[in-house]
């Protein structure tokens, strides 16, 4: 378990090194707002392809190689961001990013949870917080270390790409040593690099209500990494790349944390901290509009909690009757469809920033969420499926659904 975490830590903070870095960036390499931010639309591109054409691999060669193949994949990066030179090549190291970021997500945590404790296994809680809010710790460390390193140390950024890949190569022998979990199937390639978008019939009336509520959080994650550096930009004057560290890590490290405080009945904490996330936003946008930089890192950091509360409780509620078997193709179809969706998120607000200014682009995404809220919020279906959880009565129907 332990090697686990640290493929999927490994995995988003590195991917998290551009966020921070984004302001320098778009000045080195003489490119707009814009140009910077559809970086993101690389990352969610590779995550969704990965997820779509590789999220069964493992339950046909193992978790372990799958976690090899992404420290593998994070070393290549690496490689390509210490000779960063091109706008091409900063895509392409997202898109990487991304590829990498989409093998952890189905293989690495499904291997994480089958490995953990079996009292702490059999809690959809914890599996749950870790689904939602494990990418999230990753996010914020590389993140917040980045800025550090850069900003407050003064040392060198080619120093932390050789300590981020010397980590990446030790993970090798670690995932070697570790034990493997998934009972390998002798399942035909072509049949494994097909699309997997199969859904247990019991999940398909509640898919899309719950998935707009971990679509809404996944987004303003989104936007978090695309425009940190230009929303801290805004609010400052100038350019901080350990501020726009700040804004970044406010939000995720708060998404993720409200996943693991998740208790008590899911439904009624999805409910109310959506309600909560929305008032949040509404304080960030008015902090953002009186250029209060502590009061919009504070209400952003709401919108993070709340939000990862929110996910935690929909991804509870969704992955209560999910058998082992089912566990990867099922968290690849929920990362496929949240990036995917995060991605188209990310490139219609990347085209909108080079003709809108930024508080105005806060209020487009807030009419976005709104939507994504009431869909989830108005479920009738939903409701009655988290009552089932929450009853002990799903497992008894389970079986006439399927």
């Amino acid at each position: 378990v332990y090697a686990g975490f640290a493929v999927l830590l490994l995995t988003f903070a590195s991917s998290s090194l551009v966020i921070a870095l984004l302001a320098a960036i778009r000045t080195l390499l003489a490119i707009t707002t814009g140009d910077a931010a559809m970086t993101t639309i690389a990352y969610f591109a590779g995550c969704a392809a990965s997820l779509l054409f590789f999220g069964r691999l493992s339950n046909r060669f193992g978790r372990r190689l799958m976690a090899a193949l992404a420290a593998l994949l994070v070393l290549a990066v690496l490689m390509l961001l210490s000779q960063l030179e091109s706008l091409a090549a900063l895509y392409i190291a997202r898109l990487l990013q991304g590829f990498a970021s989409g093998l952890t997500a189905s293989a690495v945590i499904a291997w994480i949870i089958e490995s953990i404790p079996a009292l702490y296994a059999k809690s959809s809680a914890v599996s749950a917080a870790i689904v939602g809010g494990g990418p999230s710790i990753g996010f914020a460390v590389g993140a917040l270390l980045t800025g550090i390193w850069v900003e407050s140390l003064k040392m060198p950024l080619q120093w932390l790409i050789l300590l981020l890949g010397t980590a990446a190569a030790l993970m090798l022998p670690a995932i070697y040593l570790s034990a493997e979990t998934a009972h390998c199937r002798p399942i035909p390639l072509k049949d494994l690099l097909m699309p997997a978008l199969k859904l247990p019939k019991r999940i398909r009336p509640i898919f899309l209500p719950f998935m707009a509520a971990v679509i809404g959080g996944w987004t303003l994650g989104a936007f978090a990494q695309a425009f940190s550096a230009p929303l801290a930009e805004t609010l400052l004057g100038h350019d901080d790349r350990l501020a726009a560290a700040v804004v970044f890590v406010g939000f995720i490290a708060l998404f993720a944390w409200g996943g693991f405080l998740l208790r008590g009945s899911a439904l009624r904490a999805l409910q109310y901290s959506l309600v909560l996330m929305l008032a949040a936003m509404t304080l960030a946008i008015g902090a953002f509009v009186c250029q209060n930089f502590l009061g919009f890192v504070l209400s952003w950091a709401g919108c993070g909690l709340f939000s990862g509360i929110g996910a935690a409780a929909a991804m509870k509620i969704s992955m209560a009757d999910i058998h082992a078997d089912e566990r990867a193709e099922m968290l690849a179809l929920i990362y496929a469809v949240g990036y995917a969706a995060s991605a188209i998120f990310g490139f219609m607000a990347s085209v909108l920033a080079n003709y809108v200014p930024l508080w105005q682009l806060l209020c487009a995404v807030f009419i976005w969420i709104l939507s994504l809220i009431l869909i989830s919020l108005t479920s009738k279906h939903l409701r009655q499926y988290a009552a089932m959880v929450e009853f002990g009565a799903l497992h008894r129907k389970a079986g006439a659904a399927d």
